[in-house]
């Protein structure tokens, strides 16, 4: 039965991050029919980096990554769905203070101190609320406070 329509296809376009070997965070978007990607480097030699979590949500006018470092760090970035020139903007950095368990182990010769690894970041459903999870057992929450900065909360 062919009343003349010709058949569409309608695609969604496809946008993800990866991290490079050498520390880059990189943005990856497809055209609308998938044939293609633009690549968008967001920051580079950020470090080793544990996580990456993007967050895309109705109740946000802005797209939000949030990036766990090994270092003890967090870094945010947004970019703002008004602005026309699409890039990401380094906005709040969220230093993870594990200093109870700055635990020493080892034999006394080669004493081994434990640090700020495997930092994990994830977001709450809505985007209102970072959960980070630190050396795999220690979890905390932020939210943005007025200035646009990492507030921890206790829930």
């Amino acid at each position: 039965n062919d009343n003349g329509n010709d058949d569409v296809t309608m695609y969604t376009p496809l946008q993800f991050v990866t991290v490079t070997k050498s520390g880059e965070i990189v943005e990856w978007s497809s055209n609308e029919e998938l044939f293609s990607f633009k690549m968008n480097i967001i920051d580079n030699d950020v470090g080793y980096i544990e996580s990456v979590e993007w967050l895309k949500a109705p109740t946000r006018e802005e797209e939000v990554i949030a990036i766990g470092l090994n270092e003890g760090k967090v870094k945010v970035y947004k970019k703002d769905s008004d602005d026309n020139s699409s890039q990401w903007k380094l906005t709040g950095v969220i230093n993870i203070n594990d200093s109870d368990n700055d635990n020493e182990e080892g034999d006394n010769e080669g004493m081994v101190k434990k640090g700020n690894t495997n930092i994990k970041v994830s977001w709450s459903e809505l985007g209102s609320v970072l959960i980070v999870c630190s050396n795999g057992y220690k979890v905390r929450y932020f939210e943005e406070n007025l200035d646009n900065k990492g507030e921890e909360v206790y829930i």
